[in-house]
């Protein structure tokens, strides 16, 4: 009975983020149609290949909003809930699972904005094919397993912020720029991997990696996000509020 209180609690809280998350996926979708429209309105300008733009940039929403913008909600839902008298071991577990239940919706929707687009693309461009089939990203084990590590990644940088504050945000740039900075310049540093002798033991574990099954790379993923998720109510088990 406490448990579906504090859900219906977290749900009522967070609408108008939901709402938000599905609203923006709508617009940016838009927004990417009239870019492919405008590519081929443009004189002189006859694409050869159809990139589904809208669906890429709706997909990036959710994982965007949810994954880095999300960070900063979860120590607002913690401070004003456990304040308000709910529980520690009610509320993260609830949290967690309506920001799950908010990254399946996200994706879902991507998925349906993603059909919309095929068929918007067979309707105006039928004779142009398209350089890759987003649909085969939104099958249901992809889905399920990349809104579990979404929500894991929420959760645990959320309470790392709760409980080291700027410290913690300014450890989460740090990583953000040395993962951009490191994507950027991702093949030469795989050459250098590969080239060199005294790395050769980290060559091993990237070619144990991109040789890994799929279904255990999936089972991987689940793992670490339940590492993450216990490793954030340790951290906020005996956290005290800030209000």
């Amino acid at each position: 009975m406490v448990i579906m209180k504090e859900l219906k609690k977290q749900l009522c809280i967070r609408t108008d983020e939901i709402l938000l998350l599905l609203g923006m996926e709508m617009a940016v979708f838009c927004f990417g149609e009239l870019v492919i429209a405008a590519a081929f309105a443009w004189p002189g300008n006859t694409p050869e290949t159809l990139l589904e733009i809208g669906t890429i940039m709706s997909l990036m929403i959710p994982l965007f909003m949810i994954a880095y913008a999300g960070i900063g909600s979860f120590g607002v839902c913690f401070n004003m809930g456990v304040g308000m008298g709910s529980t520690r071991k009610h509320l993260v577990p609830m949290f967690c699972i309506v920001t799950y239940l908010e990254c399946i919706a996200g994706l879902c929707l991507s998925s349906l904005l993603q059909r919309l687009e095929s068929w918007i693309f067979l309707s105006a461009y039928p004779r142009i094919e398209k350089e890759f089939d987003m649909g085969v990203v939104f099958q249901w084990k992809y889905i399920i397993v990349a809104s579990a590590a979404i929500t894991a990644v929420n959760v645990f940088f959320g309470a790392l912020f709760i409980k080291y504050g700027r410290l913690a945000f300014a450890i989460l740039w740090g990583l953000w720029i040395l993962a951009t900075g490191i994507a950027s310049r991702a093949a030469k540093i795989a050459d250098f991997i590969k080239n060199e002798k005294q790395w050769r033991f980290f060559n091993q574990i990237l070619r144990a990696l991109s040789e890994m099954p799929q279904q255990a790379a999936l089972v991987a993923v689940v793992l670490v996000s339940l590492i993450l998720a216990l490793a954030s109510w340790f951290l906020l088990r005996r956290q005290p509020v800030e209000l």
